[in-house]
């Protein structure tokens, strides 16, 4: 799955519509939204685009994908990958599972 969707993007997406990815960093695939939305993304754009039948395409869905979904997925992208071209990718840590004695940081609580 992981290929079928990098291979999509790169081959697809970005020469298509380069313009619009020119925020979506080449590591995206190491960003679990970016894995999410994108694959959501692709699944639409093959339900509307991949049939036999040409009179079967879907043109609402079609205008729909162009004007809601894919800027929309890349706008969302954009607000939550944080990336630079010199340091990589900023990821945060996973978070860390509390031990049995410990109780989850308050808000406003040092470390939390």
């Amino acid at each position: 799955m992981m290929a079928e969707l990098h291979e999509w993007v790169e081959r697809f997406l970005r020469p298509n519509f380069g313009g619009y990815l020119a925020t979506l960093p080449p590591c995206w695939h190491r960003h679990a939204e970016a894995v999410w939305e994108l694959s959501t993304l692709r699944a639409e754009w093959v339900r509307i685009y991949v049939t036999e039948e040409e009179e079967e395409r879907d043109l609402a869905g079609a205008l729909a994908w162009l004007d809601r979904f894919l800027p929309n997925t890349l706008a969302r992208l954009a607000g939550a990958i944080r990336c630079d071209g010199i340091q990589g990718c900023q990821l945060a840590p996973p978070p860390r599972a509390l031990q049995d004695n410990e109780q989850a940081p308050r808000r406003g609580d040092a470390g939390g």
